[in-house]
């Protein structure tokens, strides 16, 4: 997938010349949110896991 930094930082594509850049800004801020709900998730689980009520494995 590549990525063009710079030009055009229309992300939300609001020129509408640049649908596929704004499709690339869209995955690229998804995986982002992806990445940081998983590790939200990984925490919450690890805690839930640790101090929880089903105590240590």
């Amino acid at each position: 997938m590549a990525v063009e930094v710079g030009g055009d930082m229309d992300i939300a594509g609001m020129g509408g010349k640049s649908i596929p850049n704004a499709l690339c800004g869209l995955i690229i801020v998804f995986q982002q949110v992806i990445v940081e709900v998983a590790l939200i998730v990984a925490k919450v689980l690890s805690v839930m896991l640790l101090n929880g009520p089903y105590g240590t494995p």
